[in-house]
């Protein structure tokens, strides 16, 4: 260092006298500089080095501290989610609870009303059970009474017929709520007992009687589409369509819940007859069967004259009941009816059986309601010739509602009372409607008469 400053060893005269030796004292006095820069300048950077290190944990903790909200971000978002499903558990829970409470109230209200249809059987098999033999005894003496040549002839029409006994009883009821024909599923399982009752009843046939308050919007098409609503429920789960039938009865009763306080029925209450009148009902049918075939011309509602007896007898049957009402339906095959379809066709077959057996008698036309159809209602399959033949028919179904009104309009009248009273034979006809003696085996109808 002090050969170098200020005295004669300078980089010049080193290199000149060798280029080795100048190259090596150049980067020499280049290293003196550096020590002499980094003793002027040493705590300057010692400083600087120690804020980068300072400035590097900052950044290290404000990094952690990033990682440390997000994962409380992710804490807090699934606290809400938590929060979220618990809530909606607790609102599935207050429906459940909603529904179980909903569906005891059913419950109880169907376990009423079997505990008064109970009551009102056993009252009217007590009644039955007392005046029975009574009946039977007036009901023998009025055939008895009846001439020979009258007789004979009503023999061999009831060998033409049988009326079907009504085996099974159905008394599930299906409640809606106001203005909907949607099922609840409350009412499930009273679909599946009526469901259970069809299955084992493959012969029977029920019609489906929807009914709607008087405050509901349009009643009638409400109640229809309540009771179609069950039809199609039930054809969902394997009852043919054959043992099914609809009606909508809008804001009427129930069958048998009105008439004289001596048929043994109770009115509903003030607080229970809207509730209950939203509702299906099943009716099981009773059926007037024919031991022949009714037969058309082909494509045509022309009765063919051979059934003409076969028709004789059941206007026979019908005269000797002068209280029952009939729905005549006409079926078809699935066979193409060009201009017009079998649905039209089957409702002028039911409309021609009607036209002759009122055939002198104008009071039996008004107890026959026609009814076609056309091959919705098949009993057999379409595909083989002898299915085709038993689709093609004609069937007689006992309305109930119908029969319980003609035999109530006898009791309105004092003068048709009189007139009654003084006939040996309607009062025969009646005994033996009431005692079942007449083939006609429904309850309220039998009530009715009684």
């Amino acid at each position: 260092r002090r050969a170098s400053q200020g005295g004669p060893l300078t980089l010049k005269a080193v290199t000149y006298a060798s280029k080795t030796c100048g190259k090596l004292f150049e980067w020499c006095l280049q290293q003196l500089k550096l020590s002499d820069i980094l003793q002027e300048h040493g705590p300057a950077l010692r400083l600087a080095s120690e804020l980068d290190a300072r400035l590097e944990a900052r950044r290290r903790s404000v990094q952690q501290l990033r990682r440390d909200h997000a994962a409380e971000v992710q804490r807090c978002e699934s606290t809400e989610r938590e929060l979220a499903d618990l809530a909606a558990e607790l609102e599935g829970w207050r429906r459940r609870q909603a529904g179980l409470l909903e569906e005891q109230a059913v419950r109880d209200r169907e376990e009423q009303q079997r505990i008064a249809a109970d009551g009102l059987a056993k009252e009217e098999d007590e009644g039955r059970h007392v005046v029975e033999e009574e009946e039977e005894q007036c009901a023998k003496k009025a055939a008895e009474a009846a001439p020979l040549s009258e007789r004979r002839p009503h023999r061999q029409a009831e060998e033409a017929v049988e009326w079907m006994p009504v085996q099974v009883e159905i008394r599930q009821r299906i409640e809606f709520a106001k203005d909907s024909a949607q099922i609840a599923a409350v009412a499930l399982p009273s679909v599946d007992a009526v469901l259970r009752v069809l299955k084992a009843n493959p012969a029977a046939k029920v019609c489906i009687e929807g009914y709607a308050d008087a405050d509901e919007t349009d009643a009638d098409r409400i109640s229809l589409a309540r009771a179609e609503a069950v039809e199609c429920m039930l054809k969902g789960k394997g009852v043919p369509a054959a043992q099914l039938r609809v009606a909508g009865l809008g804001t009427a009763p129930a069958s048998g819940s009105q008439g004289p306080s001596t048929w043994g029925a109770k009115p509903p209450t003030a607080g229970s007859e809207k509730a209950s009148n939203r509702r299906v009902g099943f009716q099981v049918v009773q059926e007037l069967v024919i031991k022949g075939t009714i037969e058309f011309g082909p494509c045509s509602s022309d009765l063919d004259p051979s059934c003409h007896q076969l028709l004789r007898s059941v206007q026979q049957v019908l005269q000797a009941r002068s209280h029952v009402c009939l729905r005549v339906e006409g079926h078809t095959d699935n066979s193409p009816m060009w201009g017009g379809g079998n649905g039209p066709l089957s409702e002028e077959r039911a409309a021609s059986v009607v036209r002759f057996l009122a055939q002198g008698d104008s009071g039996l036309a008004s107890r026959l309601l026609p009814v076609g159809y056309g091959e919705t209602k098949p009993v057999a399959d379409n595909r083989a010739p002898n299915g085709k033949r038993r689709n093609r028919r004609v069937e007689f179904h006992v309305l109930q509602r119908e029969s319980e009104r003609c035999l109530r309009d006898v009791m309105t009248s004092k003068a048709q009372c009189r007139s009654l009273a003084s006939d040996r034979r309607a009062l025969g006809e009646l005994s033996a409607l009431c005692t079942g003696h007449a083939g006609v085996s429904a309850i309220n109808v039998r009530r009715a008469a009684a």
